[in-house]
């Protein structure tokens, strides 16, 4: 009788934030929320048995054991399941989890002389070499997903200094991108993203509910360069990692939208026709 083989059934950082993202996205585009119980599930499964009491994430999870310190990628991944996840349920709590993850992945990974992400970190086991790679195959580069997704945390949270580190993770690896574009694609959505007229859409209201026409208004269309807050007035969170929420309010008690580009905001507006207006405009 045949012994039956081994299998790999680890729980991986890396490929989870990969299917928060993914859930994430598919929960509010096809607004469906099956999807986006499953991007909760997994998220929520990694901050909860994959992170140590001092924050730093672990890259894999098997019977109730923790492995090794996360690499540059479990983070880069996380930071993108994370982000897409908030801007599909509006919870600051995972906003913020990101914004954590982004800080520690320049504290253990960044490299001071040259620019970018090394593979593992300063805590790690040093070997012969710290090796960084930016090369986008059938999954993205920990370095590509870091630059597009940092950017978008500094453009919801206000923290200019990430999108710095994502165009200095660009001009690090300028070099391999140009000589082989197609084997960077990733790393060109970044770049594309950070060069293209941007919008910021802040939606103040009351209550998640007041605020849900506009924001099915906005997730209607394909929309890569827009990045989208829901602010409560007050909200703790929100006010400690993005406070310049506090300048945006609903006006005479109704939701109201702020439409910004390029740093500069449109005059608000109450109604759904006159944001649609904003979006085509």
């Amino acid at each position: 009788r045949r012994i039956h083989p081994f299998k790999d059934d680890k729980i991986l950082a890396s490929w989870n934030g990969l299917m928060t993202a993914a859930m994430a996205m598919a929960g509010r585009i096809l607004k469906d929320g099956r999807y986006t119980i499953s991007a909760v599930r997994a998220a929520d499964f990694i901050l909860n048995n994959l992170v140590r009491e001092d924050g730093r994430l672990i890259s894999s999870y098997r019977e109730g054991k923790a492995g090794v310190p996360a690499y540059s990628e479990d983070y880069a991944f996380m930071i993108m399941g994370l982000t897409e996840l908030y801007e599909t349920t509006c919870e600051p709590d995972y906003l913020k989890k990101a914004l954590l993850f982004a800080d520690d992945l320049i504290k253990y990974f960044w490299d001071d002389r040259n620019g970018g992400l090394f593979i593992y970190g300063t805590d790690s086991e040093q070997l012969i070499t710290r090796p960084k790679t930016i090369y986008d195959g059938a999954v993205p580069s920990g370095n590509s997903v870091a630059a597009l997704y940092m950017m978008k945390l500094s453009r919801l949270t206000g923290r200019y200094d990430l999108e710095e580190k994502s165009n200095e993770i660009l001009k690090a690896f300028s070099g391999s991108i140009t000589a082989q574009p197609i084997s960077h694609a990733f790393s060109l959505m970044a770049l594309v993203f950070g060069r293209e007229k941007g919008r910021e859409v802040v939606i103040a209201a009351d209550s998640l509910k007041k605020a849900i026409p506009f924001i099915d208004k906005l997730n209607e269309d394909f929309r890569p360069f827009t990045v989208s807050v829901f602010y409560s007035p007050g909200d703790p969170v929100l006010n400690e990692i993005a406070p310049y929420l506090k300048n945006y309010s609903p006006l005479d008690g109704k939701p109201t939208v702020y439409v910004c580009e390029n740093r500069h905001c449109n005059a608000p507006v109450t109604g759904i026709d006159d944001f649609a207006v904003l979006l085509e405009g």
